[in-house]
């Protein structure tokens, strides 16, 4: 008979929440990251970068991750003022930008109308990395640091 590890057991303050199923150690190597894509990923970042492409975030953990990879030109959407978000990053004078909005509902609803406005005045979107972790299942950028170690 196999042995079942609780998970959890032996961590302070903590119950277990039973026992690991017997095929979760064989689905493991489908859900992790091969190096292919997190190459095509690093590459795409390091690409905004070097072309001070313009990255919109939700939020500022969004922001700290995104910081944690080296990318330093970054615009934090403030909730409830998107017109005036809008109009400042029209005023930026950007030439390219990656929207990197999260994959919820809200999100996706904001990089629609983010794009529609920007591309509207001119702005150039660049959604390659966008579609690349859509199709890699992040849900919220502020854990794509963590999704690429």
């Amino acid at each position: 008979m196999v042995e079942h590890l609780a998970l959890n057991q032996g961590v302070a303050g903590s119950k277990p929440v039973g026992p690991i199923p017997y095929f979760i150690p064989f689905l493991i190597p489908y859900f992790k990251m091969n190096e292919e894509k997190r190459n095509k990923i690093l590459n795409l970042i390091d690409k905004a970068r070097k072309e001070h492409a313009l990255i919109i975030v939700e939020g500022k953990k969004d922001e700290a991750a995104l910081k944690k990879l080296d990318l330093i030109n970054i615009f934090i959407l403030k909730k409830g003022n998107l017109p005036d978000a809008i109009e400042n990053i029209i005023n930026k004078k950007i030439k390219k930008c990656v929207i990197l909005t999260d994959f919820d509902c809200e999100g996706r609803k904001l990089y629609m109308i983010l794009k529609r406005e920007l591309v509207k005045n001119g702005i150039r979107i660049d959604d390659k990395l966008r579609i690349i972790l859509m199709k890699e299942k992040l849900s919220h950028i502020e854990g794509i640091d963590t999704f690429l170690s």
